[in-house]
Order: structure tokens, then C-alpha cells, then sequence
């Protein structure tokens, strides 16, 4: 089954030298929908998961490989509308992770999460998937990032 909603996000392609960036923007208007597809796709309820800008015309699927022995790269490959994402199940439980403490905290640990990809048909060029958010925490310097690690 396939599952298809319409959220406020903005789905943009953006090529830069040797590489090229899906970026995905996903407003705090569009987390409470966005978490729940998520869940569903995780969990085997759908399966794919198909996100519709609600100000524009392009969209994503998200689908997941899950009888793969060894974890595959992700892939992304273009469509007329929009774009395809094949993703491992340990990539989206990731995204899920991120997004619902984003959720419930009101505010994310980061403004974005990158995956690097497969683009397909062009397997030369890096690619990565940008899932970005409204609202985050301001970074922290090295010696935070080393106390919180436990490694000072």
C-alpha cells in the first residue's frame, strides 16, 4: 500500500560542484504528519510513503528495502513530478528518532540531517538527501561536543 499526504515541506534540487543535494525542508507545521507517515513506513503499514508539497508540485517516495541481507546505500532517482528515495529501514528509524524528539522537544538537536546517496542514472556525481528543519539548537563548540561524548 502506498501512502500518499500533502504537507507544508519544499522539495528542492540544488547542484553544486561534484555534488548535487535533494534538499528536503520540512516546516514544524508538517512534523505531526510527517512523523506519523514515517511510523507507518517503519513499521511495514505502508509501503511506501509519498509526501506532496502543499505550495507546489513536486514530491517525494520513500520506500523502504527491507529483505536486503547486507544494508545497501540509498538511492534516489528522478520522476516527472518529483523524486524516488530507496532508503534502508535503519535510515528512516533514524529520520523517525530525529524527528519525534524534534517533536516533542519543539526544537531539533540540528538543522539538518545528511544522507549520502546513489544517484541514479548518474552514479558519478555525489549526492546527498538534506532533511532540514525550522527550528534548532544552536551548535556547540568542540569542548561541549567532547563532555557530552564523556571524552573530557
Amino acid at each position: 500500500m502506498r501512502k500518499r499526504i500533502t504537507l507544508a515541506v519544499r522539495i528542492e534540487l540544488v547542484k553544486y560542484t561534484g555534488q548535487t543535494v535533494l534538499d528536503i525542508h520540512v516546516c514544524k507545521a508538517a512534523l505531526p504528519d510527517w512523523c506519523l507517515g514515517l511510523c507507518l513506513l517503519k513499521e511495514g503499514l505502508v509501503d511506501s510513503l509519498v509526501v506532496a508539497e502543499n505550495l507546489g508540485e513536486k514530491e517525494i517516495e520513500i520506500e523502504v528495502v527491507r529483505n536486503s541481507r547486507e544494508r545497501i546505500k540509498p538511492e534516489v532517482d528522478a520522476r516527472p513530478k518529483g523524486f524516488h528515495v530507496l532508503a534502508n529501514i535503519a535510515d528512516v528509524d533514524y529520520w523517525l528518532h530525529f524527528f519525534l524528539k524534534y517533536y516533542r522537544d519543539g526544537v531539533a538537536e540540528a538543522k539538518h540531517l545528511d544522507l549520502e546517496v546513489v544517484s541514479l542514472p548518474d552514479k558519478e556525481d555525489g549526492m546527498y538527501v538534506t532533511l532540514e528543519v525550522d527550528d534548532a539548537a544552536p551548535p556547540v563548540d568542540a569542548e561541549e561536543t567532547r563532555r557530552r561524548l564523556g571524552l573530557s
